[in-house]
């Protein structure tokens, strides 16, 4: 296969021709899949998840190229390769972890479940109790970047913040009152651990 240069491919994905866009996604998804595919693999994903994942990265990174959001400098292989990965990591963030048991584990009493359940339930109740002391700014700013896994930027458009630094420190000020509350309280300090 040709090497074809960084500015190149980019310039093949805003051309109005389509024969070229096509010829420009295919080079892609020659030089690239393979990559995204084993690193898929390796983190416990599917060939099926490796397709649609990579497939997902071209989309995103082909709307960058047309919006000229990628700069002259990008490597576009690196770039379509770190896009895909971060969907990746992002969507098994998302996911619960699931254990496999052995056959001598499935006799475990059904009461020992319930009550794991149960105290897991009341710390869970307790954290969103927590939480909503806090107050509603700080309640959102936790929960956007504890639980959902906000980045700062995205925390920032969400409750319309000046700018990442403060929300920041404000994310500081709001673990710094949760401590706070947690350790000034024996009922707290107890459930939690």
């Amino acid at each position: 296969m040709k090497q074809i240069s960084d500015a190149e491919v980019i310039e093949m994905l805003k051309s109005l021709d389509e024969q070229r866009k096509k010829a420009g996604l295919t080079y892609l998804h020659q030089r690239v899949y393979k990559t995204v595919r084993s690193f898929i693999l390796r983190s416990r994903g599917s060939e099926q998840d490796a397709e649609d994942f990579f497939h997902e990265g071209l989309i995103a990174f082909y709307m960058m190229a047309r919006k000229d959001k990628l700069g002259p400098e990008v490597n576009v292989e690196a770039y379509l390769y770190t896009i895909c990965r971060n969907m990746w990591n992002k969507n098994i963030m998302k996911k619960p972890r699931q254990l496999e048991l052995s056959e001598e584990y499935n006799n475990i009493v059904s009461e020992d479940l319930q009550l794991k359940t149960l105290l897991s339930n009341e710390r869970s109740v307790l954290i969103k109790q927590l939480l909503e002391s806090l107050g509603e700014e700080c309640h959102k700013i936790l929960v956007y970047f504890y639980f959902d896994r906000l980045s700062m930027k995205e925390i920032v458009v969400q409750l319309n913040i000046s700018g990442e630094a403060v929300a920041k420190n404000k994310k500081s000020n709001c673990m710094k009152k949760l401590r706070a509350i947690v350790l000034d309280s024996p009922f707290y300090n107890n459930l939690l651990k």
